[in-house]
């Protein structure tokens, strides 16, 4: 736990190194997320975005002016097999995430991709087999694990403050037909929670936010809960719009998740544990305060943390990609393979979490269908 803790800090703490060239990144996708995490990384010291791949060379080229990008590719094959990029952000739809995560490592690329990592369980096991054949550093883009807020979380639980832990709740949801400031936003969105073929749906878009807090809290990296019901409302597409889960980790703990993305939840997160409770303040993802409450002493202590902003581009928080930039960093740095703090196996094991959820609530989608991606042999580098 406090070698987590630190890594997690020194992610916090600033750039990894002052004197090395800066680490050369390249996004993959040219939707408003990839925007997004642009303006974020942007303002480090130790990024220097040097290419972009999208599916058309005007929409790379667009992209690339905006953000004074050297490097644009009309295809993703073409980025992947661009050598002067040491790391990948993938931000394409849910649907293309694997294929996409196999061609970069293939082609001696790091990734780290957005979150849900996958659209379900055997996708993230291919990646995660991938990452291992093609000897790559591979990582879910879950960005709340390295936010100060969830860094003090970790903190408060190592030193025992609220006893056992025994329950999580956990709210989540957004209006998508009016969360952002612009029609054209708003359509994009839309397309991207509420299509089958996209891997849409409100379980995988907030839903993965909220299991994979709770798998954090109560869970072990390859263990996931014991027990797992779920309920929710589909749309005619066939995705679903809002619902509920809990879950059950051994005999006595429990987690419990409001998702939506047809209106606005309290967007709040408490813990609570045998001596006392901790409460997350909105946005729990992106929180810049939390509150701890001790039974025995009948008292409450705050903790705020600072935050440094960046100019916003379309969703909310996502200027807060830079925390797992560099952390992303310093795993390049430093040669690993894999973080400890978002590991591979429990990507796959928060995966296998909503597979189930899925099912419950009766979301199939159309990566459902198919066989995961297969990893064809190591590209000559």
């Amino acid at each position: 736990m406090s070698s987590i803790i630190s890594t997690i800090s020194n992610a916090i703490s600033g750039d990894s190194s002052s004197s090395a060239a800066p680490v050369r990144w390249g996004i993959c996708g040219t939707g408003k997320i990839g925007h997004d995490f642009a303006t974020a990384i942007s303002s480090l010291k130790d990024v220097q975005i040097v290419a972009v791949g999208s599916r058309t060379q005007k929409e790379a080229d667009d992209f690339a002016d905006k953000f004074k990008i050297p490097r644009r590719h009309a295809s993703y094959e073409a980025l992947a097999k661009d050598v002067e990029v040491d790391i990948v952000y993938v931000c394409t739809p849910n649907s293309e995430h694997a294929a996409n995560c196999i061609l970069l490592m293939q082609h001696g690329r790091a990734v780290v991709c957005e979150k849900p990592f996958m659209v379900n369980r055997a996708e993230a096991v291919a990646v995660k087999e991938a990452a291992k054949k093609y000897n790559a550093l591979c990582m879910e883009g879950m960005w709340t694990r390295f936010m100060p807020v969830q860094t003090k979380v970790k903190e408060l639980l190592a030193e025992q403050k609220i006893g056992e832990v025994k329950y999580v709740s956990i709210h989540i949801g957004f209006p998508a037909d009016s969360m952002l400031d612009t029609p054209e936003k708003n359509k994009e969105l839309l397309d991207r929670v509420k299509k089958t073929e996209l891997g849409g749906g409100a379980i995988l878009d907030v839903g993965s936010y909220a299991a994979s807090f709770a798998q954090w809290i109560l869970g072990q990296p390859t263990q996931g809960p014991t027990k797992i019901s779920a309920m929710g409302k589909l749309d005619p597409s066939g995705v679903d719009q809002s619902g509920t889960f809990i879950m059950q980790y051994g005999s006595d703990k429990y987690a419990q998740a409001m998702m939506s993305s047809e209106f606005n939840t309290s967007d709040n997160a408490i813990i609570m544990g045998s001596k006392g409770y901790i409460d997350i303040a909105m946005p729990w993802q992106a929180s810049d305060k939390l509150t701890v409450y001790i039974k025995e002493t009948d008292k409450t202590e705050e903790h705020k943390f600072k935050i440094t902003p960046t100019p916003k581009e379309n969703y909310p928080n996502t200027s807060l990609f830079q925390y797992e930039a560099k952390h992303m960093n310093e795993l390049f740095r430093a040669g690993k393979k894999e973080s400890d703090i978002m590991t591979l196996e429990e990507s796959c094991v928060v995966m296998g979490i909503l597979d189930e959820i899925r099912k419950q609530v009766g979301v199939k989608l159309e990566n459902d269908n198919k066989a995961p991606p297969a990893a064809g042999p190591k590209a000559s580098l």
